[in-house]
């Protein structure tokens, strides 16, 4: 049999003899033999070299834009990136200079550099004169520790640097406009991120479970946060959002167990659901701008004390549901509604004014409010005429 790269006889070895490409490549286009008149093929001779035979083609089984997967040899669409076969992912990214090439191979085709065996510092420029880094550029890069954006890039796509594990510390140039889906998440190594003051969005997930993630400073041109973008940051003890942002989403800051200091921005209506479900914020002050608090916007926070301005008009489901720590708590004449189990198991609770304002109050808000004192029951009850 003739290797295809080559056209020597292949032998009898795992690689071809002459230019040592391996067997399931070296034969990748073979596909069968004419067998000569009057062969019946009944035993090994059938093949001897005494025979001429000659590739017949067979169409429906190798076919043009098509590859043969080294590891299990099922042919497979040329533009793969995994085996449907044997879940092989065809190709690598050079941890040096960031070429992709065939897993196949140990060593990268560009730059010579052996993967298995790089032990250099992990880090990657990304060319001058990229403007965008794309979705999952670098996804899943776990050796990567550095990163240089140059300052031609406006946009780092969704999931570009998802998951890359061993990521210390990025800066992104004052060209970057926008900052997408999940774009760092599970950079589970990242601790100093530098954000310039031309990122005017950072989507959802952005930066969600960046577990090293100390601090971050958000820049003065920022207008949107989307949801979850820092979610499971569980080092980041600190955040001053800017009165530029106009759209928090909701849970940006669930299971931010370290973070205890927030300062929210002036122009903000809506506290959305989930935003601070953080176990050590003890402090909080809403902005007067604020005009609704979302379902479990504080779930879990040990609040001792919660001053709720005169523009709330509704308290959601939930949403300061298992602050232990909180005594007491005034409503304000701007409040019409109060969902379903707003206080539910605010154990500390003791006093509430509810004013005469309120419309609507839901079932079972002061549920598991078991130091709830008589007298606020009393009036609560007469008010509403519901039962505690």
């Amino acid at each position: 049999m003739k290797c295809s790269k080559c056209g020597q006889e292949f032998g009898d070895g795992t690689n071809c003899q002459n230019c040592g490409i391996n067997r399931v490549t070296g034969l990748a286009n073979f596909s069968g033999y004419d067998v000569p008149e009057g062969d019946t093929m009944n035993n090994a001779s059938s093949f001897s070299q005494n025979h001429t035979y000659v590739p017949i083609s067979q169409p429906n089984i190798v076919q043009e834009k098509s590859i043969v997967c080294y590891n299990c040899g099922e042919i497979i669409p040329a533009n793969s990136k995994y085996c449907p076969y044997c879940s092989t992912s065809l190709y690598v990214t050079c941890p040096k200079c960031g070429h992709k090439y065939s897993s196949q191979y140990p060593a990268c085709s560009q730059c010579g550099t052996n993967r298995e065996n790089y032990e250099e510092e992990k880090k990657y420029i990304v060319p001058y004169g990229t403007t965008t880094i794309e979705a999952h550029s670098f996804e899943n890069e776990l050796t990567l520790k550095e990163v240089i954006i140059p300052p031609t890039v406006t946009i780092i796509g969704e999931d570009a640097f998802r998951n890359c594990r061993s990521l210390l510390s990025i800066i992104i140039p004052n060209s970057v406009t926008e900052i997408g889906f999940g774009a760092f998440s599970w950079c589970t190594s990242l601790r100093m991120v530098g954000i310039p003051n031309s990122v005017e969005k950072i989507n959802a997930c952005a930066f969600g479970h960046c577990e090293s993630l100390a601090n971050i400073l958000l820049p003065t041109s920022l207008k949107e946060i989307g949801d979850l973008a820092f979610c499971w940051c569980k080092s980041l003890s600190s955040i001053e959002i800017p009165n530029s942002v106009k759209k928090l989403g909701y849970s940006v800051f669930d299971t931010c167990t370290s973070l205890s200091k927030v300062k929210l921005p002036n122009s903000i209506k809506r506290i959305e659901n989930g935003l601070f479900r953080c176990t050590n914020l003890s402090n909080i002050c809403i902005p007067n701008t604020v005009e609704k608090i979302g379902s479990q916007a504080f779930y879990g926070c040990p609040l001792s004390n919660v001053e709720i301005p005169n523009s709330v008009i509704w308290i959601g489901r939930y949403a300061f549901e298992c602050c232990y720590l909180l005594t007491n708590i005034t409503l304000p004449e701007s409040i019409k509604y109060i969902d379903d189990f707003a206080f539910k198991d605010c154990n500390s609770l003791r006093e509430v004014y509810i004013p005469g304002s309120v419309k609507t109050i839901g079932r079972n808000v002061f549920a598991g409010c078991n130091n709830l004192n008589e007298a606020c029951r009393r009036d609560i009850q007469l008010k509403f005429g519901i039962q505690l």
